[in-house]
This record gives C-alpha cells, sequence and structure tokens, in this order.
C-alpha cells in the first residue's frame, strides 16, 4: 500500500446502541441503516445486541441487529456452507456482538456475510 487514504486499507468501526448512533464516520442523520449502508463495499466492524437469530430451512444462519425480522437494521449473514462452523448460534441472542467484515446490502438491507467464527466476538 503506497497511500493511507486507499479506499481497500480503510477500516470503519461503525457501533451502535439503543440511545442512539455513533461512527468513525460523520453522522448525517437517518439511524444505523442508513450510516451502515453508506459503507457498502468497505470492511467494517459492526457492534450491537443480537435481537433475533434464525436459521432456515436452507441451513443459512441471520443473526439480526436493531429489531427482529423482518424489521432489523443489520443482518450478519453466515451461509449454510460456513453454518457448521457455528454450533450454537443461539447463544449469540440478547448479547453485544462485534462482527466484522464488508458491508454489503440485500434488499436494501445492510448486512455483513460471516464466513468464519473469528468474524464474531461476543462481549
Amino acid at each position: 500500500m503506497t497511500s493511507g487514504t486507499d479506499a481497500a486499507a480503510r477500516k470503519v468501526i461503525l457501533f451502535s446502541d439503543r440511545a442512539g448512533y455513533t461512527s468513525s464516520a460523520p453522522q448525517t442523520g437517518g439511524g444505523f441503516n442508513d450510516e451502515a449502508a453508506k459503507h457498502v463495499g468497505e470492511t467494517a466492524t459492526i457492534t450491537d445486541r443480537v435481537d433475533g437469530v434464525h436459521q432456515s430451512g436452507k441451513g443459512n444462519i441471520f443473526l439480526n441487529m436493531e429489531g427482529k425480522y423482518p424489521n432489523q437494521a443489520f443482518t450478519a449473514f453466515i451461509p449454510s456452507s460456513s453454518a457448521g462452523q457455528f454450533s450454537q448460534p443461539q447463544q449469540y441472542e440478547g448479547r453485544t456482538v462485534s462482527v466484522s467484515g464488508k458491508i454489503t446490502l440485500y434488499h436494501g438491507k445492510p448486512e455483513i456475510i460471516v464466513n468464519s467464527p473469528s468474524q464474531i466476538s461476543a462481549k
């Protein structure tokens, strides 16, 4: 890397709490969902309480934050191909977790795809 401003090297850390939203980036309003969506394509760490955990019939695991499905503001998505590495995903429900990875959008909502337990740390 030759530049400290290289977008690929930039790591954004986003935090959400029930009293409001704080971020390392300037806040312009709109809440957690809108702010995280501004960082699509960037590597980030999202820290929040998991309000709901769901494992689909296909084996995908969803850790929903800032609300339960379908009203969640953010999802940590664990694809079925990685789900075997998470023997007890229900352990995250109600706990504050930090999820690291690239922010993407799925149906207009931000998410991080989690392929390894090392991407999640529970508080």
